[in-house]
């Protein structure tokens, strides 16, 4: 079963230094590192949220959870068969977790060059797509590809090494096609406006997707009552 998660990222975490503690040294330094306390929040938050998740899904304590990185850098859990995936993008930070390989994106729609970055990233159909699109459109449509796009690079875990005009995704009456030559492999895409003002993207490895009102809002009340 495929599950869907999203936390709005809160402007005060009161116990910071107490749910520091729950992630592993490296992943520590990192969280202090960061100048913006917003961003030390989105990582500290999304380690919490992945532990949370998995370890009410597989019945076993959070201290059981092991993490290790692919060859490309996708996160992964070692210690139990069970496949997730998370993106952040301003506010919100999304999971997806289910038993085959997923890729999650959510972007903010924001006000960037849309046509310089089609032109330059996207493949010649997915150009094409763009520019039949009437002009009032394109900053949907242009949010559609890319967090689809996204999704499906990271499903794959292969990161930057897969240029994005290396294969083409479209939209034609709510289906989502696309066109690849990596694998064989059945890739199953789904959108979702959970949050307004945002894209979220879902590619999972079976066509089984919750339904919009299946999306699950966790607040961070409840990830502070469970490692504190």
């Amino acid at each position: 079963m495929l599950d869907i998660y999203l936390i709005k990222l809160p402007t005060k975490i009161h116990n910071f230094s107490r749910l520091l503690n729950v992630v592993d040294l490296e992943k520590k330094e990192k969280i202090r590192s960061f100048v913006r306390i917003s961003d030390s929040y989105r990582t500290l938050i999304s380690d919490l949220l992945v532990r949370y998740i998995l370890s009410k899904r597989l019945h076993v304590s959070y201290n059981d959870l092991t993490f290790g990185l692919g060859e490309f850098g996708k996160p992964f859990c070692s210690s139990h068969h069970v496949h997730y995936n998370i993106s952040h993008s301003g506010d919100w930070i999304v999971m997806a977790v289910g038993e085959f390989g997923i890729g999650v994106d959510i972007e903010k729609v924001n006000r960037w060059d849309f046509d310089d970055i089609v032109l330059t990233f996207f493949s010649s159909m997915d150009i094409q797509h763009y520019l039949r699109t009437p002009a009032a459109e394109r900053k949907e449509t242009f949010f559609e590809i890319w967090t689809l796009k996204e999704s499906f690079v990271k499903n794959m875990g292969l990161g930057l090494n897969v240029p994005l005009d290396r294969f083409s995704i479209w939209k034609y009456k709510e289906e989502i096609y696309i066109k690849q030559d990596f694998d064989d492999n059945e890739y199953y895409f789904k959108q979702y406006d959970a949050v307004a003002n945002y894209k979220l993207s879902v590619c999972y490895r079976d066509d089984s997707f919750p339904k919009e009102c299946q999306l699950n809002e966790v607040n961070m009340d409840l990830l502070e009552n469970f490692f504190v």
